[in-house]
């Protein structure tokens, strides 16, 4: 065991004051980045997806593909 008895709190204070010291001020994109989750990717699919559902929704889509399996 160690010679001094601290407790949970002052654990904690002496962790968040090291961390302040020599830890990195990292932001929200970084973090994104350093964990392999690309929100710019995922936003582009969704409004591919989006249009594409879109497009099939006009009433166009259906009188198209109607012409095209005619011919």
């Amino acid at each position: 065991m160690a010679k001094n008895k601290s407790t949970f709190e002052e654990y904690l204070k002496t962790y968040i004051q090291n961390q302040a010291v020599t830890g990195t001020e990292a932001g929200y994109a970084e973090w994104l980045r350093n964990y392999g989750t690309d929100s710019e990717a995922i936003y582009g699919k969704t409004l591919r997806d989006i249009d594409t559902a879109y497009r099939r929704a006009k009433s166009e889509h259906g009188a198209t593909a109607e012409r095209l399996a005619s011919l």
